[in-house]
């Protein structure tokens, strides 16, 4: 008697799983998709993300990304399950199912940075019907275009404490001596007042500049001057970076720039390699007031569609913490 009850349990369950699939297809292949004819809408969108590194000693980073979603309402008035509308959806946008773009983004020690992203989307919209019954849901596509940067600052750690200045004892009163006549008051002199040098310049950290923009930090000043993309059919690509060097220091500085100190990733995270011909460490000693130029070059497949923007780093270098170029790339 046992056996036979196991026996129709073990074909219920099969039965009840293997049915729910097809069910699932055919529904599936009821699914109309309707496209509104009206033009595509292109939004915009800001997001605040908050990266604390206040008790950090080293960057720490993160990658904020978008891709295509897809939005389902009013799928109970066909009667069809809202995973089923929205493969029937996704099926007819399978061009753009895989498009996202992404920024990185980075937090140097002992800061507490807040970044704005601005995101530019484009949305479509249409509806879902099935043969036969009378309701209709609605859906919407939201495929991201480009991803800028807007704004980045430093709110600051709090609970540092602040040094007291020290209590002092008052002295005592002492006993007046006795009036004298006063001698004639002399004529005051104008003290000639020595102007507070102003601090130099800083960028803040952790915001990518754009090319030709200048990196400034305690009065060195480092700009990327010139990029060139050359095809390369080994390689992929070769990227050429000048930097032009300004020091406005006020002192005469001896500069030692190794490679290791320059570096090249896309947003894909792969990391650019140097051309064979360029390890030679760059020496000179530069003037205050006077200007120079280091060239550097780097291997790397920039045809890729999947590659939106290069990120140059200049790190632990003279004054330079760390320098951040973004270089977009267009297909």
């Amino acid at each position: 008697m046992k056996s036979k009850i196991l026996l129709l349990v073990m074909v219920l369950i099969f039965l009840s799983t293997s049915c729910k699939p097809e069910a699932t297809v055919q529904q599936q292949k009821e699914v109309q998709v309707q496209e509104s004819t009206s033009e595509p809408e292109q939004i915009s969108v800001e997001e605040t993300i908050h990266l604390n590194n206040c008790g950090g000693k080293a960057n720490t980073e993160q990658v904020a990304e978008h891709m295509q979603s897809v939005t389902i309402a009013g799928e109970g008035t066909i009667g069809v399950a809202a995973q089923v509308v929205e493969a029937s959806v996704t099926a007819k946008y399978a061009k753009t199912k895989g498009v996202s773009k992404s920024q990185k983004l980075i937090a140097p020690p002992g800061t507490n940075m807040e970044f704005i992203l601005s995101w530019t989307e484009e949305s479509k919209s249409g509806t879902v019907t099935i043969p036969g019954k009378a309701g209709q849901a609605s859906y919407k596509v939201t495929v991201p275009l480009a991803v800028d940067l807007s704004s980045s600052q430093d709110l600051g750690c709090e609970g540092v404490p602040v040094a007291s200045l020290p209590t002092h004892t008052p002295y005592p009163t002492n006993t007046p001596y006795p009036t004298s006549t006063p001698y004639p008051t002399p004529k005051p002199v104008q003290a000639t007042s020595i102007p507070t040098p102003i601090p130099p310049e800083n960028t803040p950290p952790g915001i990518p500049l754009k090319p030709d923009e200048t990196w400034k930090q305690d009065g060195l000043n480092l700009t990327l001057s010139v990029v060139k993309e050359i095809p390369n059919n080994y390689v992929g690509g070769q990227i050429d970076l000048k930097f032009l060097i300004a020091n406005r220091t006020g002192n005469e500085l001896n500069l030692s720039l190794e490679i290791v100190n320059v570096s090249a990733e896309t947003n894909t995270g792969e990391k650019y390699k140097l051309t064979a011909d360029r390890h030679d460490a760059w020496k000179e000693t530069l003037k205050n007031g006077d200007d120079t130029t280091f060239e550097v070059w780097f291997d790397g497949n920039f045809y890729s569609p999947e590659v939106d923007y290069i990120l140059v780093t200049v790190k632990d270098w003279s004054r330079i913490k760390e320098a951040i170029w973004k270089i977009p790339i267009y297909h």
